[in-house]
């Protein structure tokens, strides 16, 4: 099993950001003995920038991908609803937890 990445960069809002577009091929179902595999195969980032994850996948799937970027200057997840991505982590001044940062808009 292997989750597909698109990796691209973008502005949140003010701040630099590595958006990593993941999905889960076939029939969208992930084996949790999968994910150390998942997290092998995660793209490289620039530290010094923010990362945003989008996609759907199950909830602890989320978590190990977020804490794999951790040291980046902030994680966020997209979050459609709440109209940007919702900073989870962050190590930057002036991004705080629970900052909605707007994406630009998909074409």
């Amino acid at each position: 099993m292997s989750i597909e990445f698109a990796v691209s960069e973008v502005m949140a809002g003010d701040y630099p950001a590595t958006l990593i577009e993941m999905t889960i091929p076939g029939d969208g179902v992930m084996e949790f003995a999968d994910l150390q595999a998942v997290i092998d195969s995660l793209p490289h980032v620039d530290p010094s920038k923010g990362v945003v994850l989008s996609g759907r996948l199950p909830i602890p799937a989320y978590m190990a991908i977020g804490h794999h970027f951790h040291p980046t200057a902030w994680v966020a997840a997209f979050a459609p609803a709440a109209g940007g991505a919702v900073v989870a982590f962050s190590h930057k001044k002036g991004v705080g937890v629970g900052m909605v940062l707007p994406l630009p808009k998909a074409e």
